[in-house]
């Protein structure tokens, strides 16, 4: 195992290295520049030649990526060329840990609700039960995250006025953990509710293709009982394709989040995203967006790593 994850590290630098070469060079042929929305009379075509020089974006679009890219070897993502000139890690420290409290919430909510719905759905297949959890599911699927999102506000903050609104914590009251899970839960909800529907569904096909094997009506051919059969024979076989789909839904959260937090105002690296976006903030944006590509290859990484946690015939070795 260790030989294989030294080797699916080594395999994934040059990946890590084309997309940051792509993501950069797609940024930046975008028209305009961080400079051509600063319509000010006052300024001159002499202080813009100035601050692009200052910015570095006088230079050519090789020349900038190197430079980004050895500084970024260092831990150096430069500075945002919009707030305060601060600098991009500083940014990301202090919003990744506000995302990343969100979408654990937001899988938690998901996995430890959509798995068991999901075996209970494939047990009691085609009865009324079945059919109720069904409609839901295709109801969750069906429905844009920022629908959810918008219709959760309505209902659970202006209709019945439980949760708030929007924000992290209460403005002027002292830190707590517990007002931020008060905030947090809406938001968690409206992610994990998402996330309930498609992990439901791909658990029970999953169970009823398991259920049907041959070692199954073995196992119950010995007498054992039928929470044996289920939760020691069926269910480890049925987690071998979902956890596909939990390596693969790390990086999907993580960007289905943006317009969450957009939302709820969430103070993490989806509105941070959104407002470099929009403000044209090169150093910002490449840094964003390098760590939702590092997400998205440490999420297949672990797919990989759980296989053999589930299934021992599985080496790597």
């Amino acid at each position: 195992m260790r030989t294989y994850l030294i080797k699916r590290i080594l395999q994934g630098i040059p990946v890590l290295f084309a997309l940051s070469l792509i993501i950069f060079f797609v940024i930046n042929l975008a028209p305009g520049d961080p400079l051509a929305g600063m319509m000010d009379p006052h300024i001159t075509s002499e202080d813009l030649a100035r601050r692009r020089e200052q910015l570095g974006l006088n230079e050519s679009i090789i020349v900038r990526y190197f430079n980004w890219l050895k500084n970024a070897l260092r831990g150096d993502f430069g500075r945002s060329m919009k707030v305060g000139r601060r600098p991009v890690a500083e940014l990301l420290q202090e919003r990744l840990p506000n995302s990343i409290i969100l979408n654990v919430a937001a899988m938690l909510i998901s996995w430890l609700l959509a798995v068991p719905i999901g075996i209970f759905s494939a047990l009691k297949q085609y009865s009324l039960a079945d059919h109720t959890i069904t409609f839901f599911i295709f109801i969750g699927l069906s429905l844009p995250s920022f629908f959810f999102a918008l219709l959760a506000i309505y209902i659970f903050s202006f209709k019945i006025p439980i949760f708030p609104i929007g924000g992290m914590r209460t403005p002027g009251a002292p830190f707590s953990i517990l007002d931020i899970l008060y905030h947090m839960a809406l938001p968690a909800i409206a992610m994990g509710f998402l996330g309930i529907a498609s992990m439901t569904r791909f658990t029970r096909s999953s169970m009823l293709e398991v259920v049907k094997q041959d070692y199954i009506r073995t196992a119950r051919s010995k007498g054992l009982t039928e929470k044996v059969v289920i939760y020691k024979h069926a269910l480890r076989n049925a987690l071998i394709p979902i956890v596909t789909i939990f390596g693969l839904s790390i990086p999907g959260i993580f960007g289905g989040s943006i317009i969450i937090e957009q939302i709820f105002t969430w103070p993490g690296m989806g509105t941070l995203s959104v407002k470099a976006v929009f403000s044209r903030d090169y150093p910002v944006i490449m840094a964003v967006n390098m760590f939702y590509a590092l997400i998205t290859y440490l999420g297949n990484l672990i797919a990989d790593v759980l296989y053999a946690v589930v299934d021992p015939r599985i080496r790597y070795d």
